[in-house]
């Protein structure tokens, strides 16, 4: 398995992966516009307004599975997202911390913009303080069969499908789109061959 970056769409966002595309880079919250910021009142915020999230799968330890998630079990697979080659500038690993063992207030405590030790409650998790430009992209991830598993419409996946590779074609990004419906998708480059969208 390659060391390879997942940058996970939340909600199957796809304006977000667009905005993405056609803006260049993955931002930090601080500088999106106010249409992609997302609000975390009520959830744990593990990256504050400086910091992107992103998966690196290659690292996820296994012995934590039945007590602590996988970001990529969470926000990669089944999802749509940016598969980031490595390495990007300013990339941290995360210390592990259990969220059921330290409590709410220890990460409100830590987890702070301006402190580069960064904290999560995923083993798989990095972040960075950087945009990320969209020529570090290897792939988009777009779930497929999971879309068609559940409520949309083979026309429906294929318009968006459509959006996908027009703004790539605009954005002159020469990278697959491959189905993330499956667990290994882009664990290497043959893998990302094996499942890209024709």
């Amino acid at each position: 398995m390659e060391p390879y970056l997942y940058h996970g769409i939340r909600d199957y966002n796809l304006d977000r992966l667009i905005n993405i595309l056609k803006c260049g880079f993955i931002l930090p919250k601080k500088m999106l516009g106010e249409q992609y910021k997302i609000e975390r009142k009520d959830q744990l915020d593990l990256t504050g307004d400086s910091w992107i999230s992103f998966c690196q799968k290659s690292i996820y330890d296994e012995n934590f599975a039945e007590i602590s998630p996988s970001s990529f079990d969470r926000h990669v697979f089944n999802h749509m997202c940016a598969v980031v080659d490595f390495p990007i500038d300013n990339l941290e690993y995360t210390i592990h911390r259990i969220y059921d063992h330290y409590g709410p207030e220890f990460f409100k405590r830590v987890v702070q913009d301006n402190n580069r030790t960064r904290y999560s409650v995923y083993s798989d998790e990095v972040q960075t303080d950087k945009p990320v430009p969209t020529s570090k992209f290897l792939a988009i991830g777009y779930p497929r069969e999971f879309f068609l598993s559940q409520d949309k419409t083979e026309e429906q996946v294929q318009k968006e499908l459509k959006l996908i590779r027009d703004c790539l074609d605009e954005q002159q990004l020469p990278i697959p789109i491959i189905d993330s419906s499956h667990y290994d998708f882009a664990d290497t480059m043959a893998h990302i061959k094996k499942y890209t969208i024709r």
